[in-house]
């Protein structure tokens, strides 16, 4: 098993994809884009280990409604363990202990964001 970054950022993107809402790697968000969307780190992990990595929801909303039911849909989709599918192999992701982490931001209420802990293990060449 190899290397494949471009591999693992589209699992990773097409997984994250799947809840409704733009997602772009963490320092790329597009000037001028308004919340809802989902940011990832992008961690590409040899196949021999397994290495943590993050993706933060974010929302801007009078309520917290809509992100916690995209948290709860993120957190579901992984389960135990979810297998994203690549040309070459597939990436594991897993939720660490502490998955979910409210993120407030006290000077902007409606400005939403939760950050979610996890771990991946990439086997792809």
């Amino acid at each position: 098993m190899g290397f494949a970054v471009r591999q693992t950022v589209d699992a990773l993107n097409a997984f994250f994809g799947q809840f409704g809402v733009p997602v772009w790697p963490e320092d790329s968000v597009p000037a001028g884009v308004k919340p809802p969307y989902i940011t990832v780190q992008v961690v590409v992990p040899t196949w021999d280990v397994t290495a943590p990595f993050y993706a933060r929801v974010w929302d801007r909303a009078a309520t917290s409604e809509r992100i916690m039911g995209m948290v709860d849909a993120i957190g579901a989709a992984i389960g135990e363990g979810a297998s994203l599918t690549t040309e070459s192999g597939c990436v594991w992701i897993h939720r660490d202990g502490s998955f979910a982490q409210r993120q407030p931001y006290p000077g902007d209420p409606t400005l939403q964001c939760f950050y979610l802990s996890m771990t991946i293990q990439a086997f792809t060449d």
